[in-house]
């Protein structure tokens, strides 16, 4: 019971704080000692276990899109950055040997979704700047 009312305690903070700075995110996951930090050109979530998903709308120009780059350490477990534009959807493996280029050809300035999924992923630091 602790555990959950912790948690929620956590997601309102969180919620108050995303509000406060205009981003949109959503949460979707199983975690235990998580922190996230949304900021305008900037996401970063760490954990010590997660299992789930979070996913954000950024508006990218050009300028963005070509510095979109992604960081992750984690011990064990998947990492997986999937961008979707209307119809286009590309996923990156952040897990293993990433080097942090993600390639955004396929992608146009204007409104695009960036979903962090997460695969019984441990000691995780996941950073994503634009």
């Amino acid at each position: 019971m602790l555990k959950r009312i912790t948690a929620l305690g956590l997601l309102l903070i969180l919620a108050v704080t995303l509000i406060g700075c205009g981003t949109a995110v959503s949460y979707s996951w199983v975690a235990t000692t998580v922190s996230s930090n949304a900021k305008v050109d900037s996401w970063t979530i760490s954990a010590k276990s997660i299992d789930g998903h979070a996913s954000r709308n950024i508006d990218m120009t050009s300028e963005k899109l070509a510095a979109l780059h992604a960081e992750n350490t984690s011990s064990d477990g998947g990492v997986f950055l999937v961008m979707t534009q209307g119809d286009t959807e590309k996923t990156f493996d952040l897990s293993g040997e990433f080097n942090g280029s993600i390639d955004t050809s396929a992608f146009e300035p204007g409104r695009v979704k960036l979903r962090l999924n997460f695969e019984k992923a441990k000691d995780v630091k996941v950073y994503i700047n634009w």
